[in-house]
C-alpha cells in the first residue's frame, strides 16, 4: 500500500495523507521514512498550488497539517505550507478568510495557517474591495 499511494502522490497531491496516516499507525516506522514523507509532501504541495483550486489546496494543507499530531514537521516543510497558504491568501484572499471561518466552526485552524493567510490577506492587491 506504501508503494502504491507513493505512485499517486505524482498524479494526486492528497495521497500523501495516506502515506502520513500509516506513519502515525506505526510507532515503531523507520525515521527515514518520516522524512521521505516530510519531502514527498513537499513535492504534493508545490503540485497542488498549480493544479488545485485554492480551497482545495487549503484543505490539503490544513489535512497535512493535522498529520502531525505526534511530530514535528520538518522546516522545509513549515516554510512549504506557509508559502502556499500566503500565495493563496493573496490570490483569493475571500475564500481563504472563508476558510478561516470554516475551521475555526470545527476543529479550528492551525495557527500556522491561519497566520500565513492573515499576512497574505494583508498584502493582498489583487483585490482591492477586501
Amino acid at each position: 500500500m506504501w508503494k502504491d499511494l507513493a505512485a499517486q502522490t505524482s498524479s494526486s497531491p492528497f495521497a500523501v495523507l495516506g502515506m502520513m496516516d500509516i506513519l502515525n499507525s506505526t510507532p515503531d516506522f523507520d525515521p527515514a521514512a518520516r522524512d521521505e514523507v516530510d519531502k514527498i509532501a513537499e513535492k504534493s504541495i508545490q503540485k497542488a498550488i498549480a493544479a488545485l483550486p485554492s480551497s482545495e489546496l487549503l484543505i490539503l494543507l490544513s489535512g497535512v497539517l493535522h498529520k502531525f499530531e505526534h511530530r514535528q514537521p520538518s522546516r522545509s516543510l513549515v516554510i512549504a505550507i506557509r508559502e502556499a497558504a500566503f500565495a493563496t491568501a493573496q490570490k483569493a484572499p475571500w475564500r481563504s478568510a472563508d476558510f478561516v471561518t470554516e475551521q475555526r466552526a470545527t476543529d479550528g485552524p492551525s495557527e500556522l495557517l491561519t497566520s500565513a493567510i492573515a499576512d497574505g490577506i494583508a498584502t493582498n492587491e489583487n483585490d482591492p474591495d477586501f
